[in-house]
């Protein structure tokens, strides 16, 4: 909390979104833990868990704050989990994300074979165009689920975008949703 940190819950972003002084950017990651698992030591694929994720959309709604989509090319070779055995136990506690720590390796403080800290790679963080949002205090299920869509399509579109700019075999690379 000493450094901004917020909860995510819909009361604490709606509250932060819609101060009257403005000025306050809120970044949420929906997909989680979940996210990190099904992306890691997988370099052809890219999967981003948002498909039954909304409150962030009802969020932006309510306080009448824009959806920026934005993607990090990179992350999924940070981090990565070693032997099957390991993987499958990744799999399993991907369900309980307070068990989703400390199954994964990276660099150490000081060498590169093994360690918690995240390998040296060169992330890019890439931000797309703004969708302007109406504010609407008790948005419909339907105007919830239209500017989802047209989140997850400006997803595709960013990534298919810098793909070419990030990857020595961009035509490989594809962004699933979830």
């Amino acid at each position: 909390m000493g450094v901004g940190f917020i909860s995510c819950s819909f009361k604490s972003l709606v509250s932060v979104l819609s101060d009257p002084k403005g000025g306050e950017i809120v970044l949420l990651f929906p997909g989680g833990a979940l996210e990190c698992f099904y992306n890691q030591n997988q370099p052809q694929r890219f999967r981003c868990v948002v498909k039954q994720r909304k409150g962030f959309v009802k969020a932006a709604f309510v306080s009448g704050a824009a959806l920026v989509p934005v993607l990090t090319f990179g992350e999924n070779d940070l981090l990565a989990v070693r032997g099957s055995f390991w993987k499958h136990i990744s799999f399993i506690t991907k369900k309980f994300p307070t068990l989703a720590s400390g199954l994964f390796y990276g660099r150490g403080v000081f060498q590169d074979n093994f360690g918690w800290v995240p390998r040296d790679i060169p992330l890019m963080t890439v931000v797309g165009t703004p969708i302007k949002v109406s504010k609407t205090e008790y948005p419909t299920s339907e105007q919830i689920d239209d500017l989802h869509e047209k989140f997850q399509e400006e997803l595709v579109k960013l990534f298919d975008k810098y793909k070419y700019q990030y990857f020595d075999s961009p035509q490989d690379k594809c962004l699933e949703l979830e």
